[in-house]
């Protein structure tokens, strides 16, 4: 929501052809920086994070979670 790259504004494009409900209160915007190379925003419940393919794998592999083998094929 407060990513102007064209990313950004297709994120929302595409939120508004699959709405999710998420709780917007207070939601932390998390900036991209060059030393993290992603961005993304963290709900109550829930955390968006988007950005280089290799850095969103290592950010997810760091809390545990696994991606799938088809989408490291891209």
């Amino acid at each position: 929501m407060s990513d102007e790259t064209p990313e950004g504004k297709s994120i929302l494009e595409l939120a508004k052809i699959n709405p999710v409900n998420f709780k917007l209160e207070s939601p932390r915007f998390i900036k991209f920086t060059a030393e993290t190379r992603t961005s993304g925003i963290d709900f109550e419940n829930t955390r968006i994070r988007k950005g280089a393919s290799d850095a969103i794998k290592n950010l997810s592999e760091k809390r545990g979670m696994s991606i799938l083998p088809k989408l490291l094929k891209v």
